[in-house]
């Protein structure tokens, strides 16, 4: 009982929030006076990483509290066209910045805001491909990607396709561009993952997609992520669906 009492709290919690967006070339010397210390209180990260980080995307989505507006959590966004080696355009959404205050980390919200621009941006292109470009800090985040979608890269015992490559390498540019190196090279983000996080034990060790993302990431304690693509189409969302659904109902 205990687990799903908890998944209840946050949810309860969630039905609290109001989401305001705006795109980041319209933030303010007030909105960084509030994003800074919000950030702080999690990662090591100064203003101007924070700055750099923040503007390499379009928008910026902030959840607050209703009534008294305390920011609760945050997600940078961006969409971008890249055209593959065959000629094709596909669209890209990559996000970064993801960060919500400890009670709400678990309830899906970060899914269901990313869900809403994705399945916005597929109506407006209903014929073109769409992907999801990210950036995992710690081996949580890489598992909970590889884990919730059946095609994700990159994954033990699997290539990353050439397209996939390409692609990731595209926007890893737009993104990082001071510190992306390719797609299969970990990428300096200028902050580290929560510090529970980052302890690895040998018990953990004993999942060989743990192992993986040690192996290729090593200096992920020192704020290295790994890069992440994820194909979103039917089969990829039907994953998703069903593994939130589960989590829902508590199993």
């Amino acid at each position: 009982m205990g687990h799903r009492d908890t998944q209840t709290e946050k949810r309860l919690a969630r039905w609290q929030l109001s989401v305001e967006q705006t795109t980041t070339d319209r933030l303010t010397a007030g909105d960084w006076a509030e994003l800074l210390p919000f950030f702080q209180a999690t990662y090591a990260i100064d203003q101007a990483g924070l700055e750099a980080s923040i503007s390499n995307r379009t928008h910026l989505v902030r959840v607050r509290e209703r009534g008294g507006g305390r920011l609760v959590g945050t997600t940078a966004y961006g969409i971008t066209d890249v055209t593959t080696g065959q000629g094709e355009r596909v669209r890209v959404f990559y996000a970064g910045d993801v960060l919500l205050r400890p009670q709400l980390r678990g309830s899906g919200l970060v899914q269901e805001l990313a869900a809403r621009v994705v399945l916005a941006e597929m109506l407006r292109y209903p014929l073109v491909p769409h992907y999801g470009f990210g950036v995992a800090l710690t081996h949580y985040m890489y598992l909970g990607v590889i884990r919730s979608f059946t095609d994700a890269w990159p994954r033990r015992g699997t290539e990353i396709p050439a397209d996939i490559r390409l692609i990731m390498d595209s926007v890893g540019r737009k993104a990082y561009p001071d510190t992306w190196r390719g797609p299969s090279e970990p990428v300096a983000v200028g902050r580290r993952g929560r510090e529970r996080e980052l302890v690895i034990g040998e018990s953990m060790l004993a999942d060989p997609d743990v192992r993986y993302f040690v192996e290729h990431n090593p200096d992920y304690a020192r704020g290295t992520a790994l890069p992440f693509m994820v194909k979103i189409d039917a089969k990829n969302l039907a994953s998703l669906s069903v593994r939130s659904l589960r989590k829902l109902l508590g199993r």
